[in-house]
């Protein structure tokens, strides 16, 4: 009974096969269509998970017009923190900014001065507050403590071994584009 099902099946779609066509390129197109919506959504609905109180966090992004089209920046100015600080005293802020070229990072290892070129996404000024919104697992210091002194600095672990081949490094040094 079933084979005759297949067969009547077959038959038909020989017969109307741009009718099949049609029909083929429907469905193709609805179920991968259908795959691309899901992935989009899951992957905002995941974006920063892993962070506590993930629903809370936001990004402010900065459009300019420039010479190659819209520029889309996270990156904020210190007025434009301080005055949404001064509107929304209840909200901590925090703001990212890369540099615009990578930097030279110079340690003293053993006496020996040695130099480090980074990729500038992979470093980042930020505010105090940043430890109160983002957690990372902390090795060694107090994240309270954390970037409350100018001219401090917060680094992994890898960099840490990288930089000075050990992990505890509190009260280093690190040169940051020829300034300490």
């Amino acid at each position: 009974m079933l084979r005759n099902y297949f067969i009547t099946a077959l038959r038909n779609l020989f017969r109307n096969k741009v009718n099949t066509a049609i029909n083929a390129f429907g469905l193709t197109l609805g179920i991968s269509s259908s795959v691309i919506i899901f992935l989009v959504v899951q992957y905002e609905l995941d974006f920063n998970k892993h962070y506590p109180d993930s629903e809370n966090i936001y990004r402010v992004i900065t459009r300019s017009q420039g010479d190659k089209g819209i520029l889309e920046t996270s990156s904020m100015q210190m007025p434009f923190v301080k005055a949404f600080q001064n509107e929304f005293p209840a909200i901590p802020v925090t703001f990212i900014h890369n540099n615009s070229s990578d930097p030279i990072v110079v340690v003293d290892q053993d006496g020996q001065e040695v130099r480090f070129q980074e990729d500038n996404r992979h470093t980042a000024r930020v505010h105090q507050d940043y430890f109160k919104i983002f957690q990372p697992e902390w090795l060694v210091g107090n994240p309270d403590e954390a970037l409350k002194d100018p001219n401090t600095v917060v680094i992994t672990r890898k960099l840490a071994e990288k930089y000075f081949n050990k992990t505890n490094v509190l009260d280093r040094v690190i040169g940051f584009n020829g300034k300490q």
